[in-house]
């Protein structure tokens, strides 16, 4: 249950977070700061995140979901958490992909430390043999 309730804070945290920086875009875009990102404004973030445009029509359609040809804030929100939001559309599943993957992570840091303590109980084994010899002459 513990484990459940942190994965539940850590998606709420991350979804803050990308929540936050999509945000901070939008405003960025919006370079006339009229609120609206226009065409043009799109155009120009995307040429500078290095994005092919050459589908551009097909991606302002996408964003531009009132069709008023241009993207208000509430537009650009909803496109730009989609994605997220498409990977959280059954929640059992999010949470056992993330349970899963924190599973994984715990079992190769037990393995990172069960050959660290390896290589030093081989050190040690060395050092001891050596002084072993030492105290031999």
């Amino acid at each position: 249950q513990l484990l459940l309730k942190n994965k539940i804070i850590h998606i709420k945290q991350a979804l803050q977070a990308n929540f936050l920086r999509a945000r901070g875009a939008f405003q960025t875009i919006d370079a006339d700061g009229s609120g609206d990102l226009d065409e043009g404004e799109m155009r120009a973030a995307l040429r500078g995140l290095k994005v092919n445009v050459d589908n551009f029509d097909e991606v302002w359609s996408w964003l531009d979901t009132n069709h008023s040809g241009a993207i208000d804030y509430t537009e650009f929100m909803q496109s730009a958490m989609t994605n997220m939001f498409e990977t959280l559309d059954d929640p059992d599943t999010a949470l056992r992909a993330a349970m899963e993957a924190e599973s994984r992570t715990r079992e190769e840091e037990v393995v990172k430390a069960k050959e660290r303590d390896e290589k030093e109980e081989a050190m040690m084994l060395k050092l001891s043999q050596a002084l072993g010899e030492v105290q031999q002459i």
